[in-house]
């Protein structure tokens, strides 16, 4: 990716761990703790196992701490003030944790200014989708930073790119964008998008970016996605056993996989 860090071991397994199930962390540290005892003939690997075991508990409760924080920092959103006040490091985790509740996996890249790069990377399924954040209150996203994004997205061969701005954008990034895998996110297509994810949400609000995947062909007025109460585009399947059969997709895809029979 566009980021490089110089982590150590102790860095690696703890962004692996943190990437994992809760309950990893504490399975490794009652394993390797108790495989300590098993070698203790051996002068120095009680000593050095018995470490790592701590290090995997403390992983764990650390990791804990940051999910809860997540999901809060996402659950007490109530409107596009409240996620414009929130800092860059903040608004980056609120985004990253609402692409997860859609069952992404994310990798936080850091970047605690307006222009770091890509600042997240979703993986699921095959995908890779590479994401920009930006945390702007009067500014507009230009074309420039569109185009940076899509050209990142083509070097890092991922299937798509996204641009979440609390903002809005200039009308020459969107028509950059169309007819291409990029997803412009502005202030309102975002508060929605947090609004279908959060535990206590209402009805889900259709969350529909400037610039979808693809472009729809024919949207339907009465049926909407099963998933996110977005709007349903219809499509041809390419491969598989129902090649050539047509069907309604959502159109967030492929942040929403949703899909309802023709």
């Amino acid at each position: 990716m566009p980021r490089k860090r110089d982590d150590g071991l102790l860095d690696v397994l703890f962004e692996l761990l943190s990437r994992g199930p809760l309950w990893l962390p504490f399975l490794l540290a009652a394993i390797v703790y108790g495989g300590s005892f098993a070698v203790s003939q051996r002068s120095d690997w009680p000593t050095v196992m018995t470490a790592f075991a701590i290090f995997f508990a403390a992983a764990g409760l650390i990791i804990v701490v940051q999910r809860s924080r997540r999901r809060a920092l996402l659950d007490n959103q109530k409107s596009l003030e409240t996620i414009r006040s929130l800092s860059w490091p903040n608004f980056e985790r609120l985004v990253g944790e609402a692409y997860r509740r859609q069952g992404y996996s994310v990798e936080e890249l850091g970047g605690s200014g307006p222009d770091g790069g890509v600042d997240l990377l979703l993986l699921r399924s095959g995908e890779k989708v590479v994401v920009q954040c930006k945390r702007w209150k009067n500014r507009t996203v230009d074309v420039r930073i569109v185009r940076e994004i899509y050209g990142v997205m083509v070097a890092e061969g991922a299937t798509a790119a996204i641009v979440v701005s609390s903002g809005r954008y200039t009308a020459p990034a969107m028509d950059f964008a169309r007819g291409k895998p990029l997803t412009l996110v502005d202030g309102d297509a975002l508060l929605a998008l947090i609004r279908n994810v959060q535990v206590d949400a209402s009805p889900a609000t259709p969350f529909n970016p400037i610039t979808p995947m693809e472009p729809p062909a024919a949207i339907p007025t009465s049926d909407r996605c099963p998933n996110c109460g977005g709007e349903m585009v219809r499509r041809t399947a390419r491969k598989g056993p129902n090649a050539g059969a047509e069907f309604w997709g959502c159109s967030q895809y492929p942040q929403c996989r949703g899909t309802r029979a023709v």
